[in-house]
């Protein structure tokens, strides 16, 4: 790790943490002119960039506090080095982590209080990049916001309650002494949301930037483009985790519209299939009241036998993964399932507005199988007027106790299976008869575990 002096604005590297001083970290949004690994060498020619004037107000705020040394990604990493480029990167949230002081720079904020409904606190840009939520998060409450001119604006103790209002980020996060902890805690479609509606330069860094967050580390491919690196993301995220929320993500229909009428004579199309895993954190946008739950919750609301807790990965024929599934009568060629996923919605708070508050839901996926194939594809459930419906239905909470028309307690069973989720732009194809043909006959060898 590179450290500027903030007293001399010399660099130098520290090989290992434990030689590493105590440092602080700068956390700004990037503007034009910035002083970079090259410009920071020529003190002359640093001084002449109008992004000197961040250099030098984060050295001397950091001085003030005691700290003789900085860290910022402008100068303090040689951008002309992949590897150097890769190892920063994927270390990112752990420098924000250990980080003894984090001096958040809103280079478009005033002095109006950030309380106010219209502040230039709420509006900075700050709070919509990419790079930022994990930076807010990985220190902790070790926080402070800064204005335009440096001056102090408050803590993320401060400002935790209105930090949440903005980010949708729960305070006890922003509050906590071990933030990487108190993350591990809450389910990824949760965390996924916080990532919607944030912006990077790069395209890819919209998936590198949330690594930290799920603890992973995935090669640094520029050039890939965004909804590749989100996959692989994703794939890293499901070969380290039981939670299936990674797969709860976009809209929800209520169950009764998922059929309508049996099945037709004839061999009518498939319902139009979708993604199993998402194409970027956007997806996860409604996502951030669902909570993950452990199998034998699931299977026990289901009045089934209690199932271990189920490790999911990827193979060549999709997503292995063990679900409790229910048949679902369909006009469709072949038949629908829905296949209960171990998350569910959040239960209501305790207070006056609890009774008002919807009760919480387990959240299913609609699953078409081609006749006579063990591999599942995701599909838009379709209702009495053959409209297309979102991918996932809310399902009763909890299940066992509750009678609704189109699934049954005595129908629900639990196997392993296969659901398709190869390369992006394949999955589309799975629609066409052809490509049912050909998935049935590649996957011909594989076997489902009752």
């Amino acid at each position: 790790m590179r450290l500027l002096n903030t007293r001399t604005y010399q660099l130098r590297t520290f090989a290992s943490a434990e030689i590493r001083p105590k440092y602080t970290i700068l956390s700004h949004c990037w503007a034009d002119d910035e002083v970079d690994f090259s410009d920071i060498q020529d003190l002359v020619r640093a001084r002449s960039y109008r992004g000197w004037t961040k250099v030098e107000g984060a050295c001397a705020v950091a001085l003030s506090q005691g700290y003789d040394w900085l860290w910022l990604d402008t100068c303090c990493i040689d951008k002309c080095s992949s590897a150097e480029l890769s190892e920063a990167i994927n270390s990112m949230f752990s420098w924000y982590k250990h980080a003894a002081l984090c001096l958040a720079y809103l280079g478009d904020v005033g002095h109006d209080d950030p309380h106010k409904p219209d502040s230039s606190f709420r509006k900075s840009r700050w709070f919509t990049r990419g790079w930022t939520l994990q930076e807010l998060i990985a220190p902790g409450c070790s926080v402070v916001f800064l204005s335009r001119d440096w001056k102090r604006i408050g803590s993320s103790r401060d400002l935790a309650a209105l930090l949440e209002q903005i980010t949708n980020i729960d305070s006890a996060v922003l509050l906590s002494d071990n933030p990487a902890c108190a993350i591990s805690q809450l389910s990824i479609a949760r965390r996924m949301a916080w990532a919607a509606g944030r912006h990077t330069t790069r395209p890819e860094d919209r998936a590198y930037a949330l690594m930290g967050l799920f603890d992973v580390n995935i090669p640094i491919l520029y050039g890939e483009g965004s909804e590749r690196a989100f996959r692989r993301l994703q794939l890293e995220i499901i070969s380290h985790t039981f939670d299936h929320s990674i797969f709860a993500w976009g809209p929800r229909a209520a169950p009764a519209r998922l059929l309508a009428r049996a099945p037709t004579p004839g061999h009518p199309p498939a319902p139009p299939v979708v993604r199993l895993l998402a194409l970027s954190p956007d997806d996860f946008r409604d996502s951030a009241d669902i909570v993950r739950v452990a199998m034998a919750e699931l299977t026990g609301a289901l009045g089934l036998r209690t199932v271990k807790e189920p490790h999911f990965f990827d193979t060549h024929y999709g997503i292995r993964i063990r679900l409790p599934l229910c048949p679902v009568p369909s006009h469709a060629g072949g038949r629908l399932w829905c296949g209960a996923l171990a998350c569910r919605t959040s239960a209501p708070q305790q207070g006056l507005g609890a009774t008002c508050a919807p009760p919480p839901k387990f959240i299913g996926l609609v699953l078409y199988r081609p006749q006579g194939s063990p591999v599942y594809v995701v599909v838009q459930g379709m209702d009495v007027h053959d409209e297309g419906l979102s991918r996932a239905v809310d399902l009763p909470y909890p299940l066992a106790r509750r009678k609704f028309p189109y699934f049954w307690r005595s129908e629900w069973r639990v196997e392993t299976i296969y659901i398709w989720a190869r390369a992006i732009g394949e999955e589309t194809e799975l629609s066409s008869p052809s490509r049912d043909k050909l998935a049935i006959r590649t996957a011909g060898e594989v076997e489902c575990e009752d």
